[in-house]
């Protein structure tokens, strides 16, 4: 394993970085929200041979160029390779396995993570706000992914965001399904007994209102993160 740092911010950068190794990223036009970009990458995945590429849609009927979606993220082994700070040069998956494993050693050994600070420019945030009735969530190609899905689901590969002051926790990330309902409402699910549906329940039984938030298009490895189980403690 040649390299042990993550040298991208973001997820913008992670698909450049990702379109410097031939094969893993592959973009397509006019692909319909309806069902249309979610059987173009089930048949990509299932059918591609190794590495599938992850489909990157845009020109979307019914909205503007560069409203983008993405699709299995980090379902290569070079993509995820990025991801974890790896270097993106493999081609068999019992070397990328034994430098997972090492890799996995190196980062359950860390207690904490310092923050690296950058500049201003270099951290695109809060670039565009919306707030009250200027909210629209239906302006983002939020896709329909299958027949018999109940609506559009904008909250696949997201990060839900609850917090629990009773139980000393600042913050749980999880990796729940979010769909909306209309430009200004979405609804979430989550299994019962996951660490979010307990963060909600006991403000419930407080009878207050839960402060949540979400992320959609977040960096891979936040994302890696969010879907890691991790056992539940009083």
């Amino acid at each position: 394993m040649s390299r042990n740092t993550i040298d991208w911010i973001g997820l913008r950068e992670f698909i450049s970085r990702a379109e410097q190794v031939p094969g893993e990223i592959v973009h397509i036009d006019n692909a319909h929200w309806d069902r249309e970009m979610s059987t173009i990458s089930h048949e990509l995945c299932r059918h591609h041979p190794r590495p599938v590429p992850a489909p990157i849609f845009d020109n979307i009927p019914d909205y503007k160029p560069g409203f983008r979606t993405m699709y299995a993220m980090t379902n290569s082994m070079n993509r995820l390779a990025i991801a974890l700070g790896m270097e993106p040069n493999y081609h068999h998956e019992m070397k990328f396995l034994q430098d997972y494993r090492e890799k996995a050693k190196e980062m359950a050994d860390v207690d904490a993570i310092d923050p690296v600070f950058v500049e201003k420019s270099d951290a695109p945030v809060m670039e565009n706000v919306d707030r009250g009735k200027d909210v629209d969530l239906l302006k983002f190609p939020v896709p329909k992914h299958h027949e018999y899905d109940g609506g559009r689901y904008i909250g696949t590969a997201t990060s839900f965001i609850t917090d629990n002051p009773g139980m000393g926790r600042k913050a749980n990330l999880g990796a729940y399904r979010v769909q909306v309902h209309s430009a200004n409402e979405a609804g979430v699910y989550i299994s019962p007994g996951k660490h979010g549906a307990l963060d909600i329940d006991d403000y419930w039984q407080r009878d207050e209102r839960v402060p949540v938030a979400a992320s959609f298009g977040q960096d891979p490895i936040l994302f890696y993160y969010t879907s890691v189980g991790i056992e539940h403690t009083h």
